[in-house]
C-alpha cells in the first residue's frame, strides 16, 4: 500500500496514530482513516488540527482541501496581501510555524493563543481587533471587567 503524505508527515514526526489522536483530540478511527487514505469527508477543521500536530502545511499533506479554502478572504488574508507579504514571510517574521500561519489565514485556528495572533497582527501593522474581531471584543470585555475589579478593591481597602 502506497504511504499517503499524512503517514509520511505523521512518520516523519515520530508520532503514532494514538499520538496524533490523543493530541488533537480527534478519535482514533478518524485519525486512522486520513492516515491510510480512507477518511472522506472529514472537516477541514480536524485535517488542520492534525496538520498542524504533525508540524505541516494543511496543502502538504491534503492538496485538494487547501485549494477549496484558498479562496476565502479573510481578514488576515486581507491584511497580508495588503502587506504584500507571502504565509513564509508572516512566519519567518514572526516566529510561528507555517502551518499555524496558514490556518489562520484560512480562517481555521480559533483555539490558537492570543499571543501568537497578536504577533501576527502586529507584524502586519494592523489592530489585533480587525482580525480577529469577537476574540477582540472578549479582550475589550475582560480589560472593562478587571477595571472595574481593581476600582472595586481600591475603593474596599481605601474603606479599611
Amino acid at each position: 500500500m502506497k504511504k499517503t503524505p499524512m503517514r509520511r508527515a505523521r512518520e516523519k514526526a515520530e508520532l503514532t496514530i494514538t499520538h496524533v489522536a490523543i493530541k488533537t483530540g480527534i478519535p482514533y478511527s478518524t485519525v486512522y482513516a486520513l492516515d491510510t487514505g480512507l477518511g472522506r469527508g472529514v472537516s477541514i477543521e480536524r485535517k488542520t488540527k492534525i496538520a498542524a500536530a504533525l508540524g505541516a502545511p494543511l496543502f502538504s499533506l491534503w492538496p485538494d482541501t487547501a485549494e477549496r479554502k484558498e479562496t476565502v478572504k479573510t481578514p488576515m488574508r486581507r491584511a497580508r496581501e495588503k502587506a504584500g507579504l507571502t504565509l513564509g514571510q508572516v512566519s519567518a517574521g514572526t516566529g510561528i510555524p507555517l502551518s499555524t500561519v496558514y490556518t489562520l489565514d484560512i480562517g481555521l485556528g480559533q483555539e490558537y493563543s492570543i499571543e501568537r495572533k497578536a504577533k501576527i497582527a502586529a507584524f502586519l501593522g494592523v489592530s489585533f481587533s480587525s482580525l480577529w474581531p469577537e476574540e477582540g471584543k472578549k479582550i475589550k470585555q475582560a480589560q472593562k471587567l478587571y477595571a472595574e475589579i481593581i476600582k472595586g478593591a481600591t475603593r474596599h481597602s481605601d474603606e479599611k
